[in-house]
């Protein structure tokens, strides 16, 4: 994996904290125009993980032969990754809400949840930020698909998948159909630009194309926050193309040896995944066992506030290095057993 998307990945969680942290932090009373700037636009970093999964996926297959016995290998090992890093954190959150907030769960959807089987009303999710995985799953399945023939390819197949989304979002709103909205969504476009970052690479690596990519990805970010939800595909489009700008300019400064992140934003973004899921739990807790109010009334609510996300931070590393890393790994080495 290449280091500067890795990091990214880190970076993307942390966007993600920041924007669900953010009523937290009004609630105890602090302000700052820059954090509330960034974290009310921290939702972006779910179109970067999009993008960057897009340019993974393309990357893992590029040299893989299609066949059934290919695709099936694919899938096994990627809805593996999915399942195995989300559900120790599902039946924890289960277990927490159950003890601590029973109340929330009361219009939660339990068993779709479990299979990540929910389209339209996330909110009915038991963790809600796992909204993403249903359209990783997705796509993985499109990928996956491709994989299944020599017949498929890939430019042909989301050129068409492309269509539909365009004809969707010109003859109808977003939340008049929610399948609709679900499969031809603009969010499937971020997964085909990542993957077609990778697919036309030698066409874009040059180191002249940093400039630009920085000066396209600033003038779609200028954009895309002066937008708001009156203006819903124009604001997917430039957010999405930022997070492609973005993911391609990481990429080129690590091949061009400009820059590479490494220490500690790499190691958050190795466990980004389990930071992604389990914050908005870890959050939960932090208003309900009293901690927030406490350290409001003892003067302590920025030192508290940043602590707060120091130790999320910690605790899903700590999660995925002793519980998602060991699982998936065991579970990939009997996949590439089983497929060898």
């Amino acid at each position: 994996m290449l280091l500067n998307l890795q990091a990214l990945r880190g970076i993307a969680a942390l966007l993600v904290l920041m924007h669900h942290s953010l009523a937290h932090f009004k609630a105890m009373g602090l302000s700052n125009p820059v954090f509330e700037f960034v974290a009310t636009n921290g939702n972006i970093g779910v179109d970067i993980f999009f993008v960057i999964s897009g340019y993974v996926m393309a990357k893992t297959t590029s040299n893989s032969k299609h066949g059934p016995r290919t695709s099936f290998h694919f899938l096994g090992k990627r809805f593996a990754r999915i399942y195995l890093g989300y559900w120790p954190i599902f039946f924890l959150a289960l277990v927490t809400y159950y003890i601590h907030s029973p109340d929330f769960l009361a219009d939660k959807q339990v068993f779709q949840s479990f299979l990540l089987m929910i389209f339209g009303n996330y909110s009915e999710l038991v963790i809600t930020p796992a909204w993403s995985l249903t359209y990783e799953l997705y796509f993985y399945l499109v990928v996956g698909l491709i994989l299944s023939s020599n017949l498929l390819k890939p430019v042909p197949t989301f050129l068409a998948i492309s269509f539909f989304i365009i004809l969707k979002s010109i003859f109808t709103n977003l939340g008049d159909n929610y399948l609709a909205d679900f499969f031809f969504s603009p969010y499937v476009f971020e997964f085909i630009l990542g993957y077609m970052v990778f697919y036309y690479w030698h066409y874009i690596s040059a180191k002249k194309w940093v400039l630009v990519s920085l000066i396209v990805g600033a003038v779609c970010l200028s954009i895309a926050v002066q937008l708001d939800a009156s203006y819903p595909y124009l604001r997917f489009t430039a957010f999405g193309v930022f997070s492609v700008c973005l993911v391609w300019l990481m990429i080129l400064l690590e091949a061009h040896d400009l820059f590479t992140f490494r220490g500690l934003i790499k190691k958050i973004g190795d466990s980004s995944y389990t930071l992604y899921l389990s914050h908005t739990v870890l959050l939960g807790l932090f208003y309900s066992f009293g901690i927030r109010d406490y350290l409001v009334l003892k003067g302590f609510a920025l030192t508290g506030f940043i602590s707060c996300l120091v130790v999320i931070i910690f605790v899903s590393w700590v999660f995925y290095k002793f519980i998602e890393a060991p699982i998936y790994h065991s579970v990939k080495m009997r996949l590439r057993q089983r497929f060898a």
